[in-house]
Parts: C-alpha cells; sequence; structure tokens
C-alpha cells in the first residue's frame, strides 16, 4: 500500500474525481461549485453523515490522495446505484411519452383518422422510436 508521504496513482483520484462531478447532473445556469457539490453528495447519499460529506467533498477537489479499497469500492458501488436509479427513471419517463404518444393518436384517429392518417402514424412511429422499438400499445 501507499504510504502516507506518497500519493495513490493519479488514474483512481481522477476517476473518483469524475465519478463525484458526474453525479451533480447537469449544470443549472447559475450553479455554483457547492451547490454542484452538494448536488451530487445528495445524489451519492453522502450527505447523511458530516465523515462522508468531508470525503466526498475531498474527491470533489481531488484532495483525497490516499484512499482505501473500501472506500474506493464503496464510492463505486453508490455511484452505479445512482447511475442505474437515474436510468430507471429515465426509462418510466420514455415509456410515459409513449403512452402519450400513443393516447394522441388514438384520439386523432376517432377524429378523423383520413385526415390525420400521416400525424397518426408519425405519432405511432414516435411512441416506437421512445421505448428504444418495443412495443407501443398496439394502436
Amino acid at each position: 500500500m501507499y504510504s502516507a508521504a506518497e500519493t495513490f496513482p493519479n488514474d483512481i483520484v481522477g476517476e473518483l474525481c469524475r465519478m463525484v462531478k458526474t453525479a451533480a447532473g447537469p449544470t443549472e445556469r447559475f450553479d455554483s461549485e457547492k451547490s454542484k457539490m452538494w448536488r451530487s453528495c445528495k445524489n451519492l447519499g453522502m450527505h447523511t453523515e458530516e465523515r462522508l460529506i468531508r470525503r466526498h467533498r475531498g474527491f470533489w477537489q481531488r484532495e483525497y490522495t490516499n484512499p482505501t479499497h473500501k472506500i474506493i469500492t464503496d464510492l463505486r458501488q453508490r455511484y452505479a446505484d445512482w447511475k442505474a436509479r437515474r436510468e430507471d427513471a429515465a426509462n418510466e419517463q420514455r415509456k410515459a411519452l409513449a403512452a402519450d404518444l400513443v393516447a394522441l393518436a388514438a384520439r386523432l384517429t376517432e377524429v378523423d383518422a383520413d385526415f390525420y392518417g400521416e400525424a397518426i402514424e408519425a405519432l405511432r412511429e414516435a411512441a416506437h422510436a421512445s421505448c428504444g422499438g418495443e412495443g407501443h400499445g398496439g394502436v
């Protein structure tokens, strides 16, 4: 292992720094560094204990130069969990969008299928594409 005088390999420190900065999500227009750091801390579930907040700040500012295997593994797991939650939320949004598009196509079909034929087909294709090619309710 590395002594206190040595620094941990930069690729690991860089990876940890990238993970915590990515977990902040998209940057808002007037975001400060502190607000992005806090959002990342909350997204990774590290906002509940002071020691985790300090650890997160160290990763964010690349000051944490000698993390243990347990700390690295913990952060990687928190990051993977956050990404999975984010992907699940995105999938739910895509499904909701597809359902809305299918419902709109159905309403247009009831009103006048001949007149709105092209729009109905475009809505169905968009619903199909928003679900990644999965079925779209059979409209």
